[in-house]
């Protein structure tokens, strides 16, 4: 919890926005709050009867009742702003301002009416009017407490709207010597940019020259491979499948088929498995001679705990090809050219 520091002689000398100046307006409130209690009150009670110094007494004790409590409410308020303030801790300033200063008086003086209500005639402890009084303080407390709330706040907005002015004058002040500043340096920083502009020229030239030749031998490199296609014959249609839609070939009931990356699968055109290896090229490889795959379609190789590899395919039906029971060197090795071998996790 923030801790608010302690007012300093200069804060003294002029009341920071958790200082209130506020005797004159309890003063004026209490005059006026007394004068609307003892209008309603005692309407139909003794004031009808009661002559003008009996009216002037009744009128000072509700008058110093109010200061009392006003008094009581800004002296609660005030260490309640050192301990709570509203804007670091607002909804436990909340609670203990409803409590201390609007429920704790309204139950206290309603306690003391009840408990000394057996003093009252008869006519006018029954007196609607002399309950209104209640109904009265709870709202003028209430009032209260928003004006103190209404307080803060603006003495907040003044605070804050001085402490504004001031750093837009001293911003304008920076501004002004920092554009002096700026003109006199404004000609080496121009020097320094043309200098910066023609080394960033060079090096842009040079990096899109790399850039070009390294586009070139990639493309040299993979564009052979990636146009290859695969001819699939089917009766009298003729079919053009790229190499990269491809996932791997099988054997199934002794006949080679092929399986694409979306899931599809179809009958080889070849008859056995070393005519389709011849077809296509280096970029599938055997495994377990039942079994040729692409390299494209290896997502990842697990070695499990009996040293027998896992392939996983990157295809729709997630297919997984296990490796021979022995272990294979030449497979290891042109697993590897693809992707990596890693162990099988504990579980």
């Amino acid at each position: 919890m923030k801790k608010v520091p302690p007012i300093s002689a200069k804060e003294k000398a002029e009341p920071s926005p958790n200082r209130y100046r506020d005797f004159w307006p309890i003063m004026f409130a209490s005059v006026v709050f007394s004068g609307i209690l003892c209008n309603y009150g005692y309407r139909g009670g003794i004031l009808e009867s009661a002559t003008h110094r009996e009216f002037l007494d009744i009128w000072l004790r509700y008058f110093l009742a109010c200061s009392v409590v006003l008094f009581a409410i800004s002296i609660v308020t005030k260490r309640l702003d050192e301990k709570w303030p509203w804007d670091i801790n607002f909804y436990q300033r909340a609670v203990w301002q409803v409590f201390c200063c609007l429920f704790l008086p309204s139950m206290t003086i309603l306690g003391v009416f009840v408990l000394f209500s057996f003093i009252l005639p008869l006519s006018l402890r029954e007196s609607t009017f002399l309950h209104i009084d209640i109904y009265i303080v709870v709202l003028l407390l209430f009032a209260v407490n928003t004006c103190y709330i209404i307080a803060f706040y603006m003495k907040e907005a003044d605070l804050l709207r001085e402490q504004l002015r001031s750093e837009r004058s001293a911003w304008e002040e920076d501004g002004e010597r920092k554009n002096a500043a700026f003109g006199q340096i404004a000609a080496e920083d121009k020097k320094k940019i043309q200098s910066l502009k023609e080394d960033l020229v060079v090096l842009q030239t040079k990096f899109d020259t790399y850039k070009d030749a390294m586009t070139v031998k990639a493309s040299a490199d993979t564009a052979a491979e990636e146009d290859k296609v695969y001819l699939h014959k089917l009766g009298a249609t003729t079919r053009r499948i790229r190499h990269r839609e491809i996932a791997l070939f099988f054997m199934r009931d002794g006949v080679p088929w092929f399986g694409l990356k979306n899931g599809e699968e179809y009958i080889a055109t070849e008859k056995t498995l070393t005519e389709v290896h011849k077809a296509v090229g280096d970029r599938f490889f055997v495994v377990r001679r039942s079994f040729l795959i692409n390299d494209s379609a290896i997502e990842r190789c697990v070695r499990r705990k009996d040293k027998r590899l896992v392939l996983y395919l990157r295809d729709k039906n997630n297919t997984e090809i296990f490796g021979p029971v022995e272990p294979d060197e030449n497979l290891e090795k042109r697993i590897l050219n693809v992707v990596d071998i890693v162990a099988e996790r504990k579980t």
